[in-house]
């Protein structure tokens, strides 16, 4: 009975959470049919409506990211590049444990620690950036405040899959 009750909560949280997630995204735009307008002929009109947000939306989600780099870059006590080598199993209570490579700002030990979520905000769970949603050897930037790598001095992660500031990729040996 109480597994019952307890599975039941945790379908209720998820759902709750997920609802609460979608509701932060604006809706995408619309292109409204015509009266009496065919399957195809509103089709051909759709087509390069549609390449035309997404290339927008490209543009939009690439600008955010140069941003994102150039405040993590100058907020950061520290950057550190980081390997996830395991995750956690609880999708209530993500969390991710990352191998240090190498100091890219600052300096600091070489030391393996774990990163869980820091944010209730359904908008922005769970938080501390790219890691918590990784694959096991994707490596990462990590944005440090002072003080030992933990959930509570990680101000971000990029994963390196999805680098596009100039700063980062120079860190990178990648321009």
């Amino acid at each position: 009975m109480k597994a019952r009750i307890v599975s039941l909560i945790t379908a209720s949280l998820l759902t709750a959470s997920m609802n609460s997630a979608i509701a932060c995204l604006p809706p995408p735009p619309t292109l409204s049919r015509l009266e009496g307008e065919s399957d195809d002929a509103y089709a051909r009109r759709l087509e390069p409506f549609e390449a035309e947000r997404v290339r927008r939306d490209q543009e939009e989600v690439d600008r955010f990211q140069r941003q994102r780099d150039a405040k993590n870059w100058a907020s950061a006590d520290r950057v550190l590049l980081a390997e996830a080598v395991a995750f956690g199993d609880s999708l209530l209570k993500p969390q991710v444990w990352l191998r240090p490579v190498r100091w890219l700002k600052g300096t600091g030990k070489l030391q393996s620690f774990q990163l869980k979520p820091i944010a209730q905000d359904s908008c922005e769970w769970p938080g501390n950036g790219d890691a918590l949603e990784g694959e096991v050897g994707e490596t990462f930037l990590i944005f440090l405040k002072p003080g030992a790598p933990s959930s509570k001095t990680v101000l971000d992660s990029i994963s390196v899959n999805r680098i596009v500031g100039e700063r980062s990729k120079a860190a990178l040996g990648q321009s």
